[in-house]
């Protein structure tokens, strides 16, 4: 099959295009590197496999509707609630015995 091909098969069977599908794959690793590390956005950006800051931020507000680092401070803030404390405080309790 050749790549034009191909592409014309992939958007008629997913409704995207290859690279709009590439976009979600890299900017969904994207988001679980600022959940789970303290990188710096150009690393965060480079390891998602962009090229260019902009791109990154372009293509990460597009899919998200939301800058990184607000995903990230937004997350932050989620895990630091009332609620999630719980488990936490539970945590120290079954050490403690």
């Amino acid at each position: 099959m050749s790549v034009p091909a191909f592409c014309a098969y992939f958007k008629r069977s997913t409704k995207k295009t290859n690279m709009d599908s590439l976009h979600e794959v890299k900017i969904g690793f994207a988001c679980s590197l600022l959940k789970e590390t303290n990188k710096a956005m150009p690393e965060v950006c480079y390891e998602s496999g962009y090229k260019t800051q902009a791109n990154f931020y372009q293509q990460f507000f597009k899919l998200k509707a939301i800058k990184p680092l607000q995903y990230r401070k937004q997350f932050l803030t989620r895990l630091a609630s009332p609620q999630n404390n719980i488990g936490i405080e539970g945590e120290a309790v079954i050490r403690a015995k």
